[in-house]
C-alpha cells in the first residue's frame, strides 16, 4: 500500500467515527435531565433539555455539614425532582417542585450509593456500557478507551432513558472530568451533552389541559 492509499484510508477511518457520533444530532434528543454538576466545593442540582441546553440551577444545598447534593431523580411525571441531601446535619431523601421550586423533606431513604449502573440489563465494565439482550447476549453501546480504573474510570450510574430506546451515564476521566453522556441502542454512537454526575433522564412532559369551568 503507497503513503498516498495508507492517508486515504486513514482519512476514511476519522471521517467514518465523526460520522458515528454525528448520527445522535443533540437536537433530537427528547425530553429533560437532572444531574449534579461540581461547584466549588459541592455538588448542586440542575435540570436541562437532553440537548444540554437550556440548563437551568434547579437547588443549592445550604448544610453546614455536609452541601452535597447526590442521585437526582425524576417523580413520576415530572413534576417534581426527589434527591439525597443533608437538613440540619443529617441525610433526608428531598423533594423540589418544578414549578414553584420549593424544597421540602420526603418520604423515602436517603440514596448515598454510587454504581456502576442503575439497572439490572445494562452493564458496566472497565468503562464500557453494555446491554443485555433477552437471549442473554451483550451489545456494546458505549466504548471507553484507555481505561485505567483509577484516573479514566470511563461509564458509572447508567441508567435508561425515555422509551427504552437511549441509555444515559456518566464519563469521568481526570482531565476531562465527569460528562453526562448518552447513548442510543441502535448503536449509532454516544454523544456528551454536558458537564455533570448523576443523570436522570425522562421523556416529555406534558402538560395536562385546562378544566372547563
Amino acid at each position: 500500500m503507497t503513503t498516498r492509499q495508507t492517508t486515504a484510508l486513514l482519512l476514511l477511518i476519522v471521517a467514518s467515527a465523526t460520522l458515528l457520533v454525528a448520527c445522535t444530532p443533540r437536537d433530537a434528543l427528547p425530553g429533560q435531565i437532572v444531574f449534579t454538576r461540581r461547584d466549588g466545593d459541592v455538588n448542586v442540582l440542575y435540570k436541562a433539555n437532553a440537548s444540554g441546553s437550556g440548563e437551568e440551577l434547579l437547588y443549592r444545598n445550604e448544610d453546614a455539614t455536609n452541601a452535597n447534593i447526590l442521585n437526582p431523580a425524576w417523580v413520576p411525571g415530572g413534576r417534581a425532582v426527589t434527591f439525597t441531601a443533608m437538613r440540619d446535619g443529617t441525610w433526608r431523601q428531598m423533594e423540589i417542585d418544578l414549578a414553584t421550586h420549593e424544597v421540602k423533606v420526603a418520604e423515602g431513604v436517603p440514596d448515598l450509593v454510587s454504581r456502576p449502573s442503575r439497572a439490572d440489563d445494562l452493564v458496566v465494565e472497565r468503562g464500557s456500557v453494555f446491554v443485555t439482550e433477552p437471549d442473554g447476549k451483550r451489545k456494546q453501546l458505549y466504548y471507553h478507551k484507555n481505561y485505567d480504573g483509577k484516573f479514566n474510570v470511563g461509564a458509572s450510574e447508567a441508567s435508561w432513558g425515555p422509551d427504552r430506546k437511549y441509555v444515559i451515564f456518566q464519563v469521568c476521566t481526570t482531565v476531562r472530568g465527569c460528562r453526562v453522556t448518552i447513548a442510543p441502542t441502535d448503536g449509532s454512537g454516544a454523544v456528551a451533552v454536558t458537564k455533570g454526575t448523576r443523570p436522570a433522564w425522562i421523556g416529555p412532559i406534558l402538560t395536562p389541559a385546562p378544566k372547563d369551568t
